[in-house]
């Protein structure tokens, strides 16, 4: 997931995350990427000599992780309208995925005052 993630976006210098078990398993891997030589992954070796940062909001804190709440919910609810009780395909539904990336990322990010 990272991979394609840094595929499509470029590496960033932080990533900034909840505590949950999952995402501080994450940033394990990436440690272990920056110890070991991995022959296989141009994008993990790029990673490890990037040394990204990761940054965890405050426990019991989830107002921290408020702006990206608000995208989850975004794609939740495109999702749900888009495909609605249907089993898409894993192909049919990472094009309705990208497609709502693509939507996101052109809406205006401040008030557009129309005259």
């Amino acid at each position: 997931m990272l991979r394609r993630f840094f595929a499509r976006r470029g590496i960033p210098i932080t990533i900034t995350s909840d505590n949950s078990p999952t995402f501080t398993l994450g940033e394990s891997i990436l440690s272990e990427y920056s110890h070991h030589s991995l022959n296989d992954s141009a994008i993990a070796k790029e990673a490890s000599t990037r040394e990204i940062e990761w940054k965890y909001i405050t426990p019991f804190a989830p107002w921290q992780g408020g702006e990206y709440e608000r995208l989850i919910r975004s794609v939740k609810l495109a999702l749900h309208k888009t495909l609605g009780k249907s089993i898409p395909s894993r192909e049919e539904l990472y094009t309705v995925v990208i497609e709502i990336e693509a939507m996101l990322n052109t809406r205006p990010l401040l008030y557009v005052e129309l005259n």
